[in-house]
């Protein structure tokens, strides 16, 4: 008689029963892998954006424009602000719109100062990021370019929302000569 070779039910059975308990304890892990390259990615660029607004301060100190309530730059005059020359790169040829000494709450200044911010708002999967002002938050919001719902009314961007109330940063621009704008910690992101 021939000798069959392969494995017992049981055999079979005990396997699908390890591999099955090694799934229930590792999916959770992999799961939350997007979630904390989410928080990176957002921390990373609320790094940038604080870089950004360092810098800006630092230029516009030299110049002696960080106590002006509005400053633009370049091509920018219909924005009820002082036209002036900052030296900043990005907002050269380009509108960029700083009050008392840092950059506004402005999504066009903060994506000229900042790469991977979306400049155009009616497309911002173009990049990794959007900024836009968020009227449910009342201030500027920077979040992934997939959670921004694009509001059209006659064929023009009419406003902009988040699709899920979740991973973003707020920018609440300075208001006075004597305060820093505040740059949230990353909101609802992450494990």
């Amino acid at each position: 008689m021939k000798k069959q070779s392969g494995f017992t039910l049981i055999e079979v059975v005990v396997t699908i029963i390890i591999l099955a308990i090694l799934a229930v304890i590792a999916l959770p892990k992999f799961i939350n892998l997007k979630d904390e390259a989410q928080l990176s990615a957002l921390t990373r660029m609320r790094g940038a954006v604080l870089e950004a607004m360092t810098t800006a301060n630092s230029k516009l100190i030299v110049r002696g424009l960080q106590d002006d309530p509005r400053v633009c730059d370049a091509a920018s005059a219909s924005k009820d602000c002082e036209d002036r020359d900052t030296g900043i790169p990005g907002c050269d040829e380009s509108f960029c719109l700083f009050e008392y000494g840092y950059p506004a709450a402005d999504g066009v200044t903060i994506a000229h100062l900042v790469s991977g911010i979306a400049i155009n708002n009616s497309e911002p999967e173009n990049d990794d990021f959007a900024a836009f002002y968020s009227v449910k938050h009342g201030t500027m919001v920077i979040t992934f370019s997939d959670n921004v719902v694009v509001e059209m009314s006659g064929g023009q961007v009419s406003g902009h929302h988040l699709k899920k109330d979740r991973c973003y940063i707020t920018y609440e621009a300075a208001r006075n000569p004597h305060e820093k704008p505040t740059l949230s910690e990353p909101i609802n992101c992450g494990p």
